[in-house]
């Protein structure tokens, strides 16, 4: 699971983040709650899964109990059997 919170935590910190923010994301940063991620990230998020990791997200599932940290989001999709891609950043 780590690999695949590494994932996240990288896609997040360079691609979502303005650039005063990038690196500021760990796994343990509420991303909605602290503002680092708004509804428009939340969408590029679930499409970072659908492209990246080939899970598709239930809307219902997109809650801040699931998007609302990167290990969140991680363990959310660990339970659901994604896995991170071969050569995914380790740390």
């Amino acid at each position: 699971m780590q690999m695949l919170e590494n994932l996240i935590i990288t896609y997040i910190n360079t691609a979502l983040l303005e650039p005063e923010d990038a690196g500021a994301v760990n796994a343990d940063t509420e991303l909605l709650l602290e503002g680092f991620v708004d509804s428009i990230s939340v969408v590029h998020l679930v499409n970072f899964v659908a492209q990246e990791l080939g899970y598709e997200v239930s809307p219902e599932d997109v809650t801040i109990e699931n998007f609302g940290t990167a290990r969140l989001l991680s363990a959310y999709l660990a339970e659901r059997g994604v896995q991170a891609p071969a050569g995914a950043p380790a740390a």
